[in-house]
């Protein structure tokens, strides 16, 4: 078996050739975790580091010194991961970001290689890193304890997230949802509106999480108890979103705070299919804006963010990287935040 895991190192048993998500799967354990026990950076337990340690030794796997660095192989392609479930990667934001990054590295003569993947599907990246298709990877989505960035630092490979992530020593360039959120919900309750639903997108996206801890920050802010029973969770799905919009109506709820563009489409639609006006039944946000929103009347209150500047931030930053420059560990931009008439 022929397995790099860590920057540096190579791991040889044989001519077979083995992923580190086989070995994490055969140990029980995540990537993340295979990674960190092999590389002896990150926090885990002494048990779970002996553990892969007597895994590797019991396969006859053993370490040498490389000659290079992963990065000194130039192939002036860059790795641009997308979403692999359902549609999406179609939506605009993140062929916003794709057709950004292309722009940007186009200028310097980089070409974008798009790359589907899942929380539990890294194959077609994991193919690309072993035959050294590439320079780097840019992430426009992660997880929570992503198998994605696990296997990148076990390859030395130069990469970014885009969006938040838990680990201090992953380069991630986002933008300020937590605070956006909150201003915007800060804005909803000085108007006087309190009975607020708030509907979810998935919460294994760090991106969700953080969109909901500005929301509930801004009823601690103005002392208001967060009614938990209209918050809910996975409503992406437009016939979830049509029944929970006919529940609030049931509830007298004031407005429906959407987490993004897709489920505010999908409330705008449950409600002119019930016959209910925005703003004046109901009063209506998104947390994140897009030109899905353009077409809606009345236009939709939200929290704005420059994609074209995530794009060209991120963008810079992987060139530093790749020339091995000092650059900042985490950037954060900022937002606007846009009242239109769903709130009037």
């Amino acid at each position: 078996m022929k397995t790099d895991f860590t920057q540096g190192y190579d791991t040889k048993v044989g001519n077979d050739e083995m992923t580190l998500s086989e070995i994490a799967k055969n140990l029980e354990i995540s990537v993340t975790t295979v990674s960190r026990a092999i590389s002896g950076k990150g926090r885990i337990s002494e048990a779970t580091r002996e553990k892969v340690s007597l895994y590797l030794e019991q396969n006859h796997i053993e370490k040498k010194v490389k000659e290079s660095g992963y990065a000194k192989k130039q192939t002036r392609n860059i790795c641009i991961t997308l979403p692999r479930e359902d549609n999406y990667a179609e939506l605009p934001y993140f062929q916003k970001v794709l057709l950004g990054l292309c722009d940007y590295f186009s200028v310097y003569e980089f070409n974008v290689i798009p790359v589907k993947t899942s929380l539990y599907h890294i194959g077609d990246l994991e193919n690309i890193v072993s035959k050294h298709k590439i320079d780097g990877v840019v992430l426009t989505r992660v997880m929570g304890n992503d198998p994605a960035i696990g296997f990148l630092q076990s390859r030395g490979v130069p990469f970014i997230v885009i969006g938040s992530y838990e680990d201090a020593n992953v380069c991630q360039v986002d933008v300020d949802q937590k605070n956006g959120c909150r201003d915007l919900t800060n804005i909803l309750l000085r108007m006087g509106i309190k009975k607020i639903a708030l509907f979810c997108a998935d919460f294994t996206q760090n991106v969700t999480k953080n969109r909901y801890l500005g929301f509930c920050q801004a009823y601690e802010e103005n002392g208001i108890r967060l009614k938990e029973e209209f918050v809910f969770e996975n409503t992406a799905d437009p016939s979830i979103a049509e029944k929970l919009t006919e529940t609030m109506l049931k509830e007298d709820i004031e407005c429906i705070a959407c987490m993004d563009d897709n489920i505010c489409i999908n409330v705008v639609r449950a409600l002119r299919k019930f016959g209910v006006e925005i703003p004046k039944d109901m009063k209506v946000v998104s947390f994140y804006n897009s030109i899905l929103l353009d077409g809606f009347y009345p236009p939709i209150s939200c929290v704005d963010f420059n994609i074209k500047e995530v794009s060209e931030v991120t963008g810079k930053l992987m060139l530093s990287l790749l020339e091995e420059k000092r650059s900042p560990k985490r950037i954060l931009l900022g937002y606007n935040i846009i009242l239109k008439d769903s709130t009037k």
